[in-house]
Order: structure tokens, then sequence, then C-alpha cells
């Protein structure tokens, strides 16, 4: 109905119609930041934040005057199937779980957990099978910022002797099976239904969607809801907007 409204008022007035497409996050910013006219997009939905480098690129070819408006809040979940076991996980444990590399004795080695079991006895003895968004991906880039960075960081700062530039790993995740990616995220939800020991990297829309398909991990102790969410004390909260 709204799509009829708008090119009803498209054709009887002044105004082209609009034209919208779908892309990741990243290739929105990318396009938006390209120029200003009518080659180029006015607007972008996002699932975060325009960064730093994006704005500077935006500044080079001309885009100076951007308005962000929030438009709501959304939440990255650890998902898995609704008939299958779920667990209490930390940050720290959840990056663990999906590193190219951590710590081990002192040095950086790539990731050798195979089983939640082996990141942390108390967790459950079940093989690592994460399932996340692909590079560029506006949830793949809230995962590295909310969960890989701050760990990762905090790991090598307690590491001696490691050269700063070994921060640049942060952002990996493994390739050895324990992470598959997913260029669209609703493929996920058939990934959960046919491995119940899968692992989903979604957001909260998608479990708001599908509540009798998948139900969400706890992290660090909290549950993801319409109350933690906005309120800040679910720990991977993020604004959602334009």
């Amino acid at each position: 109905m709204r799509r009829r409204r708008i090119y009803s008022s498209a054709k009887s007035g002044p105004f082209s119609a609009p034209v919208v497409h779908a892309t990741s996050t990243a290739e929105g910013f990318r396009l938006f930041c390209a120029g200003v006219g009518s080659d180029t997009p006015d607007i972008s939905n996002a699932s975060r934040l325009i960064s730093e480098a994006e704005r500077a690129s935006c500044a080079e070819n001309g885009v100076r005057k951007i308005a962000g408006i929030r438009i709501g809040y959304d939440s990255l979940i650890l998902a898995n199937a609704i008939g299958a076991s779920n667990f209490n996980i930390t940050l720290a444990q959840l990056w663990r779980a999906a590193a190219g590399v951590v710590p081990i004795d002192g040095r950086l080695v790539p990731n050798p957990y195979r089983s939640w079991h082996d990141i942390d006895p108390a967790l459950p003895d079940r093989p690592i099978k994460l399932i996340g968004p692909a590079a560029g991906h506006g949830t793949r880039d809230a995962f590295v910022e909310l969960v890989m960075e701050p760990s990762c960081k905090a790991a090598l700062a307690a590491l001696s002797g490691q050269p700063l530039e070994r921060e640049t790993v942060c952002a990996n995740v493994r390739n050895d099976g324990g992470w598959t990616d997913v260029d669209n995220l609703e493929l996920i939800l058939g990934k959960l239904a046919s491995n119940h020991d899968a692992m989903g990297i979604l957001t909260y829309s998608y479990m708001e969607q599908f509540r009798k398909r998948i139900h969400a991990a706890n992290i660090d102790g909290i549950a993801p809801s319409r109350v933690t969410i906005p309120s800040g004390s679910y720990p991977n909260h993020l604004a959602v907007g334009t």
C-alpha cells in the first residue's frame, strides 16, 4: 500500500517517484558518499553509524552536510534453533569462539577451540559452529565493533612484546570451519534449523519475527528484550537509523 501511494503521488505531482535499492550497509554508504546529484542516493538506511573513514570519503566527494536520524534500536543476538538447548555466554567467550587468532601461553596463535567446552568448562561440550554475516554487511561491522574489537584489544594489551600493528587481527574471524559467512541473513535461519549445533549471529528483529523458530543466548547474564536493549543493559545494543 505504501509503495502504491508513493507512485500515485509522484504520477500526479511535479516530482519523480523515488528509486529504492537494497544493499549492504557498507555498500549503501559507499554509494551515498560517491557524490551529490541525481545519480547518487540522498538517503542511506543503515544498521550502524557512519564511520569516520566514510565521512572522510563523503567530504572528498563533496557530500558534506550529513544528518543522522535515529529511527530505533536493534541488537546483536547469538541465536540457535528453538529445539536446541541454549546457554549463557560472555562477550569475551564469544570472541574466543569467533576469532581467527587468540592468545595462548602469552602469544597469538590460530584459534584452537573446537568446542564451547574448550573455551570454558562451564560451557556445553558442543562443537563451535558459528554462522554470521559476510564482510561488508552492516551486521558484520557491528559484530566486529561490539564483540571482536573490545575483547581482542583487551587481550592484546595483556600480551607483552606484541607489536601494535597486531591489532589489525581483531576484525578477522576464523577460517577453519568454525565460522561460516552468509550474505543473506535469512539463510541463517535455514542453517540453524538443519543443524542444532549451529549458532547464528543475527539481530533481535529476526527473533521478533521468528520466535517459533529461534531463541537467543544470554550475553553476560542478560537476555535480549524490548526492555534490556533500549535501556542499554543488554551489551550488544546498537542504534538503527538513516
